[in-house]
């Protein structure tokens, strides 16, 4: 059984690696050669099982998007999350049920992301006829970064919508929204509120961006997102107080107790876990692990014997059948992978053999103690191999962290805010509802110092730039097997003792050298959306020219920043900025603070921002030498001064770099009456094989004879996906392919990366080479293409 199992979930986990998504009928054939191969290879069959069903579901999951997509169609559903309610919109997760055409009614099951305009008093529950503007799923696709489009996929989202016009049809709440009102008001004015929320009905949208830091690097976030651990706890402790009611209430009625005790309370200790988990909005963990206790308690009742990797992957395919979108999940992995390490410590550990005399209380304590120990260890280890594959390093202060992070929230914390949770709901308990909040705060108002102290720890967070990904993988995987050799054959412990010691003192030398430098220059043009960002690194040093927007949320937190660690960047020596507006220039005050040392070079003086040094004008350096690439400045001069002329946009920076045989040129947003002045200026130096498509493709831009005298092999687009102006324009690319360059879009690609090194001048992008995986391509099944 368990081969058959495996197969299955590897048929499915095979997925993500997938270049492309079958059609539907592909895995209808894939399921019919299942079916006549099953008797001669069943793991082979179960493979193909795996796979053919989560090509049937995936398809039919994206089936709705075609009508969705319909344009004037209104919509009606419900909410079925805590909406968010932002500067500039509310935000919430939307179950369809009917939508409506102007020749078309019909029922859907699907859930869409939803972005509603303005300020509105929205509730769970509430029932709304929408006329919306819909979007494919997409996000920004860098190294490093993380990943939106494929997050949204896994959160069973079909596409994002934009509400034009929409009304509320039934304005009743439902009980989560009505028990999270209750709980705002007997937690305002806690300082730590937002945890409480977020153990109480898994609500994290009150955590601030140096929260998420926090949690983050003291490996505690998991704590926070309701999944197995909380499940479990509330079931024991709700089991326990069932199981001594009820004996009790059996000796005192009954005299005896029954048989059917352990049925009872066994199946009213769930009921209460399943409300707990509804309160918790039935996110996708919390289905998961809800599912994986219902597994666990249903194989325990009915005292079937099966071994633990059995159950394991048992559950796990269930799971996957029920979520086959799940194996794209970081929950999902980090859940499995720990349930994994705890089954792996369980079956190498040695049992402990029992004394026939009376073990004293110093005993226990100290093997409780060793034993917790070493489940640390050992989770840290293996959450190790995800944290650096996921999360581009290792925390190393996770241990200490969770030490006692884990008892205190899980024994106290937890325990108070359920039991609180639950008077809350009563009129005349709130008093004491409202006390036993006090007493999380103050346990809060110990914890949350301590883990903030923990980063402020030298090298607790051990940061791991690309190359040593792997390296570092390798070598949790030699520890783990070192620790399954010792206790195996403990007499060999010695050899892979000193075997590991080597390979980690290897390992540091060459960390405290750095990551492999290369001497050779690339450059990056990376997807932000609609702005400008590109990097021009040499080893760990690089280069920044524009350094995207700074609006609801800074594009250098979420891109730029995670791709310099992933490359283990660590010193910029010039910022470039080509003008002041902020989809070029709005994350300099962020880079500017995180290397102030690094010289600005700007288009002009701008009115300084506090603490930034006095940067210098591009067209007066004229001509810089960098690590062996040549970057000359220039900017458009203007006989006679007019409104046009003076724009920001025509008085971007041109920034040309050279380095042997190519050639790049940044152009900002320079426009038409720029380029025509430009033409007189510059001579046939100017040309590049890489142009950075002015003004993001506006056909304002890209006149015929600018890019005769560029003469570009290359065509780069900075430009959103799916943006209201339709850039870049039909009749700028038609320009481009008359002079026969090469468009290509970040919008589609991804970020988009030129090795300088080579003769033959190539690129590779994102999407078609570094993840070139189904869910990292156009999901809008031919729809939108624009």
């Amino acid at each position: 059984m368990e081969r058959l199992l495996l197969g299955f979930v590897i048929g499915l986990t095979s997925s993500l690696i997938w270049p492309t998504l079958p059609a539907m009928w592909v895995g209808v054939v894939i399921a019919f050669f299942a079916i006549f191969t099953i008797k001669t290879n069943q793991y082979f069959a179960s493979f193909l099982i795996g796979t053919a069903y989560f090509i049937v579901s995936i398809n039919q999951h994206f089936s709705d998007l075609t009508f969705v997509s319909s344009a004037n169609s209104s919509i009606k559903g419900t909410i079925i999350s805590l909406p968010k309610q932002g500067k500039f919109n509310n935000s919430f997760y939307f179950q369809l049920e009917q939508l409506e055409t102007s020749n078309l009614i019909r029922p859907m099951t699907s859930k869409l992301l939803i972005y509603w305009q303005g300020v509105h008093d929205l509730k769970q529950g509430q029932r709304l006829m929408l006329q919306v503007v819909v979007k494919p799923l997409h996000g920004l696709a860098n190294q490093g970064s993380f990943n939106y489009q494929q997050w949204l996929i896994a959160q069973g989202v079909i596409a994002v919508a934009n509400v034009k016009r929409g009304e509320i049809i039934d304005s009743s709440p439902n009980l989560r929204a009505q028990v999270s009102q209750r709980l705002n008001q007997q937690t305002s004015g806690l300082d730590y509120q937002q945890y409480i929320r977020a153990l109480a009905i898994g609500d994290k949208q009150g955590f601030t961006v140096d929260d998420w830091a926090v949690l983050s690097a003291t490996g505690t976030s998991h704590l926070f997102a309701i999944s197995g651990l909380h499940l479990s706890l509330v079931f024991f402790f709700v089991y326990s107080v069932f199981t001594k009611s009820l004996c009790f209430l059996s000796l005192r009625i009954l005299h005896r107790t029954t048989n059917h005790t352990r049925w009872i309370t066994v199946g009213l200790s769930f009921f209460v876990v399943i409300g707990y988990a509804y309160l918790a909005g039935m996110s996708t963990p919390t289905v998961r692990a809800l599912l994986m206790l219902a597994l666990t308690l249903f194989f325990l009742l009915i005292n079937q014997k099966l071994t633990l990797q059995t159950v394991f992957l048992f559950t796990i395919s269930c799971l996957l059948i029920i979520d086959p979108l799940a194996i794209l999940s970081t929950s999902f992995w980090l859940s499995v992978t720990a349930v994994a390490v705890i089954i792996f410590f369980t079956l190498m550990s040695s049992p402990q053999k029992e004394r026939a005399e009376k073990t004293p209380l110093r005993y226990k304590i100290v093997v409780a103690t060793v034993t917790l120990l070493k489940i640390q260890l050992a989770l840290w280890l293996g959450m190790a191999l995800l944290q650096i594959l996921i999360f581009k390093g290792v925390s190393l202060a996770a241990p200490l962290a969770n030490m006692v992070a884990l008892p205190l929230i899980s024994l106290l914390v937890l325990p108070i805010i359920i039991v609180a949770l639950l008077l809350g709901q009563v009129s005349y308990l709130h008093g004491v509802s409202h006390m036993l909040f006090i007493a999380a705060d103050r346990l809060f108002s110990v914890l949350m110092p301590f883990l903030q102290w923990i980063i402020q720890c030298p090298y607790q967070w051990l940061e791991l730039a690309q190359p040593w990904h792997v390296l570092m993988v390798v070598l949790i995987v030699l520890l783990i097997g070192a620790y399954k050799f010792v206790m195996v054959k403990k007499h060999a412990y010695l050899v892979f003792i000193r075997s590991c010691i080597s390979v980690i003192l290897v390992c540091l030398v060459f960390m405290v050298k750095g990551p492999i430098n290369n001497p050779q220059p690339i450059l990056h043009f990376l997807d932000v959306g609609h702005g400008n960002a590109a990097v021009l690194q040499v080893g760990n040093e690089a280069i920044i020219i524009d350094t995207a927007a700074n609006k609801q949320h800074p594009v250098a937190e979420k891109v730029i920043f995670p791709f310099l660690r992933h490359w283990g960047i660590s010193s910029i020596s010039y910022i470039i900025i080509s003008h002041a507006d902020n989809d070029h220039s709005g994350g300099l005050p962020i880079l500017k603070a995180h290397f102030p040392s690094a010289q600005i070079l700007y288009n002009k003086l701008p009115a300084e921002p506090a603490g930034l040094i006095k940067p210098l004008l591009c067209d007066e350096l004229k001509h810089i030498v960098w690590r062996g690439v040549e970057l000359r400045f220039a900017r458009a001069y203007f006989a006679q001064s007019n409104k046009t002329n003076l724009s920001e946009n025509n008085q971007s920076c041109l920034v040309h770099l050279r380095y042997k045989n190519h050639t790049a040129l940044f152009t900002g947003d320079i426009e038409r009456a720029a380029e025509n002045r430009l033409i007189r200026q510059l001579d046939s130096s100017w040309q590049a094989r890489i142009l950075q498509v002015p003004h993001h493709g506006s056909a304002t831009s890209s006149s015929q004879s600018f890019l005769k005298l560029i003469n570009p092999e290359y065509g780069v687009v900075s430009a959103a996906r799916f943006n209201q102006w339709f850039l870049p324009h039909h009749r700028v690319l038609s320009r481009y392919r008359k002079q026969g360059s090469t468009i290509l879009n970040t919008a589609k690609l991804g970020q988009i990366s030129f090795d300088l090194s080579e003769k033959t001048l190539r690129y590779q992008s994102y999407r078609q080479d570094f993840a070139p995986f189904w869910y990292n391509r156009d999901l809008s099944f031919g729809h939108f293409d624009r």
